[in-house]
Parts: structure tokens; sequence; C-alpha cells
């Protein structure tokens, strides 16, 4: 069996994170030597099997940047040579920038991945988005959430493809929603607190479908830049909406807070492939999402598994909204099931395994 290397920066937080504790977890026990290097330890990891070997560079982000450039280099390398892998698959710009660079000279295959809408990726930084192209040139394969993201690039990159979507964790798979409300009310959204899924005009939209139906609630489930959460508070505050919108911070059960909610709302500028998503179709919740590069349009169905509406449309998503609620238990339940058909078919953790494990023998 090959000895396979995931590389991140860390194994709390987003969806990447999630992605890689599942497969590590899953190669683990299909009989692969698997290892994990990783920048930085953090609070609040995703759980990883014990067959998984850990090494991180350092213990916390706090000792990680007190670290030299040449340090963070020869920590690595060292690293790299003791576990010796066959396959590194890395994950996020910096991280595949560094195990380019650390890896160069060892005899080694690299796999890259695309986490996020490539079109976005580094735009705003020229010396970061070369050595980010470089690293999938010099890649002998790159794995994309979804065929949109391969259109990015050039056919030489994607003639060494394949698309694999993100695995939907077993729990969300083997726990569907069996109640349904008689009417839809609890809304929910959940992810990082980021300028990239736009919560300005979330609120904004809420704002609106609530003075039409006031006894509508949103629930924010997430964490991110503590300045920028303060600001989304402020904007609820603002809008005399904090007993309508509520901001709950990390939850470690995102399974119940799904199952408790009526629908899912996203309304994101741009993804990669949306875990929240996934796992809120998977649970048979309707949900709402900005009709974004890229993830969404490869879900939803508009009116039939979900509603799709235009990015930064605060009327589009407010409509969106008064419509959902205005189902009754039947049809929630109706295009909840669609929804749970169409990730599970297209986002199983075998499915997704099986791909994985394919592309890793040949």
């Amino acid at each position: 069996m090959k000895k396979i290397l995931f590389a991140i920066s860390c194994l709390g937080g987003g969806g990447a994170e999630r992605v890689v504790s599942v497969w590590a977890s899953q190669l683990a026990d299909a009989g692969y030597s698997v290892s994990l290097l990783l920048s930085r330890r953090a609070e609040n990891e995703y759980s990883i099997d014990a067959r998984v070997l850990v090494r991180s560079v350092a213990a916390d982000y706090e000792e990680y940047k007190t670290f030299s450039f040449i340090k963070r280099f020869f920590i690595m390398r060292k690293i790299l040579k003791e576990i010796s892998p066959d396959i590194i698959i890395s994950f996020l710009p910096q991280v595949q920038i560094w195990m380019m660079a650390v890896a160069r000279g060892m005899k080694l295959r690299r796999i890259e991945t695309v986490r996020n809408n490539p079109w976005e990726t580094c735009k705003n930084n020229s010396i970061n988005h070369f050595l980010w192209m470089l690293c999938y040139h010099r890649a002998d394969a790159t794995i994309f959430q979804t065929a949109e993201q391969a259109e990015y690039f050039s056919e030489k990159i994607r003639e060494r493809g394949v698309v694999i979507p993100n695995p939907i964790a077993s729990q969300y798979c083997e726990n569907p929603k069996q109640n349904y409300s008689d009417s839809v009310v609890r809304f929910v959204a959940a992810g990082r607190i980021a300028e990239q899924k736009n919560y300005p005009v979330m609120i904004e939209a809420f704002g609106i479908a609530h003075r039409e139906r006031p006894n509508l609630r949103l629930s924010i489930y997430g964490t991110g830049d503590k300045a920028y959460m303060d600001t989304i508070q402020r904007m609820i505050d603002e809008r005399g909406l904090s007993s309508v919108i509520t901001m709950h911070g990390r939850t470690n059960d995102t399974l119940s807070v799904l199952q408790q909610s009526d629908a899912f709302l996203m309304t994101s500028d741009y993804e990669g492939m949306p875990n929240a998503l996934v796992e809120a179709m998977a649970v048979g919740l309707p949900c709402i999402s900005t009709n974004c590069r890229t993830g969404p349009r490869d879900l939803i169905d508009h009116g039939e598994n979900g509603f799709l509406v235009g990015t930064g449309d605060a009327e589009a998503i407010a409509e969106a909204v008064l419509c959902a609620a205005s189902m009754d238990s039947e049809h929630a339940k109706q295009m909840g099931r669609k929804a749970r058909e169409k990730v599970l078919d297209l986002c199983s953790e075998s499915n997704s395994l099986k791909k994985l494990i394919k592309l890793i023998e040949e």
C-alpha cells in the first residue's frame, strides 16, 4: 500500500480541513499508511482516525508566527524525509506553495487540490497567483471539486485532473430529518463568518422577508475574524433585528442544528463546493443558495430540490425566503428529500473514496 501524506495549515475550521479529516481517516481504514503535515495545531480540531500519524511545524498559530521562513522550510523538509511518503496531497494555496518548494528534489508524487473558486483565489496577489499556478503545472495530478473549476485551468492541467466532489460525513447521510414543521419558520446559516459569504446581503434580505412574515427567525452558526463578526452583529442590531437574527458562534453538533431547523440559507459571492450546503441537503432541508461560482448549481435544481437566486440580490433572496416560508410540511419534506437524493448520489463518502483511491493507484 502506498504511503499518503496530506498537507494543510491546521485541522480546525473550514471545509477543506473537514475533507482532509474524512479522507485521511477513510484511507487509513482502507489500509493505507496515512500521515498529516500541519503548519500548526488548533482548538476544536476535526476528529481523525487514531491510525493517522499527525505531525505539525508549530504547537499553535502564535508559535508558528515566530518561526522564520527558513526555519519553517527545514522543519517541513525534515518531517517529509522522516515520513517519506509516496504521494503528497496538498490543500489551500499557501500550503500548496510550501509543499512544492519543500518537496523539491524528493522522489514522490504530488496531487494538488482546488478548494475554492479559482477565479477568486490569489487574484489580488500576482506573485502568489503565479506560484499557486506553478503548483498545478508541476503536479502529477489535480483534484477539482466541480467540472466548472477545471475550466479555469489549461488543457494540460485538466488532462491530469479528476473531479471529486467533497465527501459528506456519514453522520449526515445516516440521519435524515424526520419531523417537518407545519410551516417553514426557522432558517439556519452555517459556515465561516467571512466576506466571501456575504452576510450583509443575508441580513438585508431576511429583514425584508421578516417585515412581511414577522414570525421568521434566522440562526447563524460559525466563527471568523472577530472584527468582521462584530461588524455583522452591529448590522443586525442597527436594523432592529437582534431578536430575529441570532449569531451563535461555532457549534460542535451541526447535525442537531440542521435537524431542528426548517430551511437553510447561503448567500455567498463565490464558493468552491460548499460543505455546509451539502450537509444541509443531505439531512433533507429545503435550501436557498446564491447561484455563485462554483458548486451550488451542481447541487440545486431550482424549484425542484431548492432555490437558486442571484448573487448579491437582496430582493431575490428575500423572495426565495418567503417562497420557502409559504410551503407546508409536505412540500418542504418533498423538496428536502429530493435535495438529499441529489447529494447522496453526487457526494457520498463511498463514491468520493472510490474516485480518490483510483487516482492514487493510477
